[in-house]
């Protein structure tokens, strides 16, 4: 499939969504923002040539007093899907959030699958930050201490 029908394909999955309310379209640049719920915001992205669409949203801020333990616990999470329902985490230096990302192949979906994996990743963003919430509970009470994590509860149970 050549680049503007993918980019017309994500644009009718849009338009089947914006039906519930306001009106998507990815921008000039391929990109639209997907206010999935009240907690849950989406960035989506459909950059030229690459056949595929893009999914970020911010999973939680991060306080600047993080151990690296913390970190830790946040990158093994990406081992385990079942945790993460799909999610690839990372760290935004810069905004200082977790992020939650996830891609696909364009033409390996349709509006139905589009929809679910909209859904499936407003539900995974919060159920991943309830874990990371739970994390940086457990990172500020060890007060960074070493040694501290062992007598922590893992969020990866």
């Amino acid at each position: 499939m050549a680049t503007l029908q993918r980019r017309e394909t994500v644009d009718g999955w849009l338009a089947e969504m914006s039906k519930d309310g306001e009106p998507l379209v990815l921008d000039e640049s391929g990109r639209c923002l997907i206010v999935a719920d009240e907690q849950v915001g989406l960035a989506l992205c459909v950059p030229p040539e690459s056949g595929r669409f893009f999914l970020y949203a911010d999973v939680l801020a991060v306080p600047h007093s993080q151990t690296p333990q913390f970190y830790e616990e946040i990158l093994a999470q990406n081992a385990m899907p079942e945790v993460t329902l799909g999610l690839t985490l990372s760290f935004d230096q810069h905004a200082r959030v977790v992020v939650g990302m996830y891609s696909d192949d364009i033409d390996r979906n349709d509006a139905v699958d589009f929809r679910n994996i909209i859904g499936n990743m407003t539900d995974a963003v919060v159920s991943v930050r309830r874990s990371v919430e739970v994390a940086l509970r457990n990172d500020a009470g060890s007060g960074g201490r070493p040694g501290a994590e062992a007598s922590r509860p893992s969020i990866l149970v």
